[in-house]
């Protein structure tokens, strides 16, 4: 017997985030999506937040974002954001909850994607 295909199976959506609101992506790869977390070369300072901390990763790192795969951009960089537009052409959707006007003053913001 196989599987049932997930809902969001084949869907591709690229996350910035920290914290807490990565959450919300994190029912999406529930749900089948993929999801890509960009994150900045410090990483997202969730990963050392709360204990326990297992391997390096705080368990709260690894329940919110389980099922996501991670990419690491410097968005300060004209590499950093070549690659983010990138990824952005083959997804179906992007979730960005960073502070306001933080991606658009990078040239990431919704008219430039």
């Amino acid at each position: 017997m196989t599987a049932p295909r997930l809902p969001l199976a084949g869907v591709r959506v690229v996350e910035s985030s920290l914290l807490g609101p990565g959450g919300l992506t994190t029912h999406l790869a529930d749900m089948g999506a993929e999801v890509i977390k960009v994150e900045s070369p410090a990483g997202d300072y969730i990963r050392e937040m709360t204990w326990p901390i297992i391997e390096g990763n705080s368990l709260l790192h690894l329940h919110i974002n389980r099922g996501k795969k991670s990419i690491v951009l410097d968005l300060t960089k004209p590499e950093g954001v070549a690659t983010y537009k990138e990824l952005v052409r083959s997804a179906d959707a992007v979730v960005e909850a960073m502070r306001p006007g933080v991606l658009a003053r990078r040239g990431l913001g919704y008219d430039d994607l």
